[in-house]
């Protein structure tokens, strides 16, 4: 439900003395529980594979960024990191776009794009929330 709050406003508040409509364009979404983010790096070269390696000093701003400039995020509605599963060694891909559906620790949402297809958090969840609007994203 405290998704759907920030999501709802996020995008129809208004100035209260001079009745301007505030909007963002997007937001973060950020679990709790969030330690640290991860690199995907290639330590023997373009042949070897990719390895994840943590972030300690800036991690959150290059990743954060990352996204940000992702040259299709304008029309990309849910933006995420997914969970590290143990499972980095199978990593191929920088990206994944709209190839998956997981649970994610940040979400960038593109509110413009989420109003556009007529997408919001699910009031009704306490959990999986993000798994719901990336499923109703995928439908519309």
């Amino acid at each position: 439900f405290a998704r759907w709050v920030v999501q709802k406003i996020c995008t129809n508040s208004q100035d209260v003395a001079t009745g301007r409509v505030l909007r963002l364009p997007f937001v973060w979404m950020v679990d709790d529980l969030l330690v640290a983010f991860y690199k995907l790096e290639r330590p023997l070269g373009n042949g070897g594979c990719k390895v994840m390696r943590a972030l300690t000093d800036r991690g959150f701003r290059e990743a954060f960024l990352a996204v940000q400039r992702h040259p299709d995020i304008c029309d990309i509605a849910v933006a995420g990191f997914l969970r590290d599963r143990g499972l980095s060694k199978r990593v191929r891909t920088d990206w994944v776009i709209d190839g998956s559906m997981a649970l994610q620790k940040v979400a960038l949402l593109n509110l413009v794009r989420l109003e556009e297809l007529g997408a919001e958090y699910c009031t009704m969840l306490r959990k999986s929330e993000d798994l719901a609007l990336c499923y109703d994203v995928s439908q519309r």
